[in-house]
């Protein structure tokens, strides 16, 4: 996501004690004379004159209280998959954003883990913007092509969310079982840096029909956020990744980010007298057909979740070509089908890296 800075300053890289080298984390000295601003971390963009474009990465800017011989002011920065020699370059150095003040640690191992921390949370902001991704979903649908149009659709295909490293913290999910349904806030993946529009032809409408983006739920938004309601089904323990939660009728495919998980409260998220525009018209299942060896290439919940996505017809709506091939992708699997009246007739199904 791109990031515009709100200041800037430029410096002389100098030689100093090489101790950020020693630990992992290799950084460019700068004297400063002042720093108009708060002590601290901020994530950054350094540019040179000859580079082709500016690098990002961190700095800490302050006197490095934790290992500092002198309280001399200084910049520190570290930049994101970069090795070569900066001693003796000007570099212009760009703030985009702070990220925590400047801190004094007890040992060398503590600094190491919170840079990581840093780093983790920089490439984050940089990718995601300023809301960090807390966990990612896994499932058999590696595509979009497929997947149900909304949450709570495709009933008994179960995910899994598995939280990244540092939010694998236990007392997080305290109590979370008593809840049976969950909200998820997600990235649309794809779009982070897409341009957004105010207007969509929803597929449902058969793509010749705008409405306002605000009065849909598409993906071309100015900020990319998906908002899904999903079933708890089971928390995990695992040996490796921590508590795993999982979650039945999700609407994300696999590996999309997640932003944040909140309960479901029928007191107050439900609303029987609501209404839903153009989307309150429900769609007519499908009749699916499988050849016999096709279905013995797969389990029985592997037929049972694919029969199940396809009757609620992937095809915008604006295709009804009876002779027309579509592929799906699931579970490591490429699915043929094609569409005829009112059934699907699966015409081939073949492992994905076949």
């Amino acid at each position: 996501m791109k990031r515009f800075p709100f200041y800037s300053f430029s410096g002389v890289v100098t030689k100093g004690k090489g101790f950020g080298r020693t630990i992992g984390f290799p950084t460019a000295n700068i004297p400063l004379d002042s720093f108009a601003l708060r002590y601290g971390v901020y994530l950054c963009r350094a540019d040179f004159e000859t580079w082709d474009a500016p690098k990002d990465g961190i700095v800490n800017i302050g006197v490095d209280p934790t290992f500092g011989s002198s309280n001399t002011l200084g910049a520190e920065v570290f930049l994101f998959d970069f090795s070569g020699d900066l001693y003796g370059l000007e570099l212009q150095i760009d703030l985009l954003y702070f990220m925590r003040p400047e801190e004094t640690f007890p040992t060398v191992a503590a600094l190491k883990e919170q840079i990581r921390k840093d780093q983790k949370r920089a490439r984050d902001l940089l990718e995601n913007g300023e809301l960090c991704v807390i966990a990612r979903i896994e499932n058999g649908f590696h595509s979009k092509f497929g997947l149900p149009r909304q949450s709570g659709m495709l009933e008994s295909c179960f995910s899994r969310i598995v939280f990244e490293k540092d939010y694998r913290v236990p007392e997080a999910l305290r109590e979370i079982g008593q809840y049976s349904h969950l909200w998820l806030l997600w990235q649309f993946s794809g779009f982070a840096d897409a341009t957004w529009s105010p207007t969509i032809r929803p597929p449902k409408l058969g793509g010749n029909r705008r409405i306002g983006v605000f009065a849909s739920r598409s993906p071309h938004r100015p900020n990319p956020i998906g908002l899904s309601c999903v079933r708890l089904v089971s928390v995990e323990e695992t040996s490796d990744r921590g508590a795993v939660l999982v979650v039945d009728g999700a609407d994300l495919k696999n590996g999309t980010p997640i932003y944040d998980i909140k309960p479901y409260l029928a007191f107050c998220d439900a609303h029987a007298a609501a209404t839903g525009g153009y989307a309150d018209e429900a769609d007519a299942g499908l009749r699916v057909e499988f050849s016999t060896a096709d279905a013995d290439r797969l389990s029985p919940e592997e037929r049972r979740v694919i029969s199940r996505a396809l009757s609620l017809d992937p095809r915008p709506a604006y295709q009804n070509d009876p002779g027309r091939i579509y592929v799906m992708q699931y579970s490591g699997f490429l699915i043929r089908f094609r569409c005829e009246n009112d059934t699907i007739f699966i015409t081939g199904i073949q492992k994905a890296d076949a």
